[in-house]
């Protein structure tokens, strides 16, 4: 256990004690004396060898979730990491999750006191900041058809089309899908079917996803089902009704 983590386990303790009189009191033990520096041996502070580098959990990146994640980690005698402590959260969980693991990840070079490795705890702050324009795979958007045999073939039915659209939702959005049969030579005969919906962002800092249905073509043949986000096309997928 860190000091640090001792001087709270003892402030934990001294809550708890009865009123006094009650019981025989302990002095509680203070902090740690200091350690007289002798100049004719090698000192070192902690050093970190590698950089600390986070990797941005995807989700929160394409969602543009940002903050900044302020640690205590303690290197033992032996380099290694002892203990990471959040300090203050980023707000995010995840965040959090990413700034300790790139902590553990790094490589430590112990503190050296009078020539001897030992144990000591440096703060640091670890800031998430997301792009302004968002990668290509935070534009993505799948589309997967219910019933699909996997080979993109859908029976003759009556029955409507089921389908689920997967997309990161950054801020409120507007969905659109069209329904158009393939090989009509006019654009505006081939459409058979248009929705709109808006999408506001999750609140479960995840990939947002929703179900939709179309009608059933009208027969056999080759179809497209387009997403567009905002008026822009993101995603195509065809398929054929046999």
């Amino acid at each position: 256990m860190s000091l640090r983590s001792n001087r709270r386990a003892a402030w934990a303790l001294a809550l708890a004690l009865p009123a006094a009189g009650a019981f025989a009191q302990t002095p509680l033990p203070g902090p740690a004396a200091p350690v007289a520096i002798d100049p004719g041996k090698p000192q070192r502070p902690l050093t970190a060898l590698s950089a600390v580098q986070p990797v941005y959990p995807r989700d929160q990146a394409c969602l543009r979730i940002q903050g900044t994640t302020r640690l205590i980690v303690t290197v033992g005698a032996d380099n290694g990491v002892a203990e990471v402590e959040i300090e203050r959260s980023s707000g995010s969980a995840e965040l959090d999750r990413a700034a300790a693991q790139a902590v553990r990840r790094a490589r430590w070079q112990a503190e050296i006191v009078n020539g001897e490795p030992v144990a000591a705890s440096l703060p640091l702050a670890i800031e998430f900041v997301s792009d302004d324009e968002p990668r290509e795979y935070c534009r993505r958007v799948e589309i997967t058809l219910f019933g699909d045999d996997g080979e993109d073939v859908i029976p003759v039915s009556a029955e409507p089309i089921e389908m689920r659209v997967e997309l990161f939702v950054p801020a409120a959005l507007e969905a659109r899908w069209q329904l158009r049969r393939l090989g009509v030579p006019s654009q505006g005969e081939s459409l058979l079917h248009e929705e709109r919906r808006t999408l506001q962002r999750p609140d479960n800092e995840r990939r947002s996803s929703f179900d939709a249905t179309v009608p059933r073509p009208p027969g056999p043949g080759r179809y497209a089902l387009d997403v567009l986000i905002d008026g822009e096309q993101r995603a195509h997928h065809e398929f054929e009704v046999r």
